[in-house]
């Protein structure tokens, strides 16, 4: 499976109470940064190590874990598959480094023909 960096990760709740998780994926994957977001399934208390589930038309992702520390496995759905976009990116971000755009293309390729990540979440407190 692909390797990358999520980034700008939040969970939310909406006012019924169904949380909501989104993140950027990179612009190496998508040609410009993309934000995904999720909503749970079957909301409900929040107790211990289980398994929370996610769902949208972008994919779904399956939790264990306690909040501050969680296991996911992340699968993608309908995504665009921008190659050009990519190029482009690739272009600006790296110049003529021709081994890195290669690298990042290989990652890119792989992403689109398998869309599947795993995902460790671990809240930070001040003092890390």
């Amino acid at each position: 499976h692909a390797q990358f960096v999520v980034e700008n990760y939040e969970m939310s709740k909406s006012d019924s109470g169904r949380e909501f998780m989104k993140f950027n994926l990179p612009a190496d994957l998508m040609g410009m940064e993309t934000r995904v977001s999720f909503g749970e399934v079957k909301p409900g208390p929040v107790t211990g190590y289980q398994f929370r589930r996610f769902e949208s038309s972008q994919g779904s992702v399956v939790c264990t874990g306690q909040w501050n520390n969680l296991a996911c496995v992340v699968r993608f759905e309908g995504l665009p598959n921008q190659p050009e976009a990519r190029e482009a990116h690739f272009q600006r971000a790296y110049g003529g480094d021709s081994d890195i755009i290669e690298q990042k293309r290989k990652v890119a390729d792989q992403f689109h023909t398998e869309p599947i990540g795993f995902m460790g979440v671990r809240a930070m407190n001040d003092s890390e």
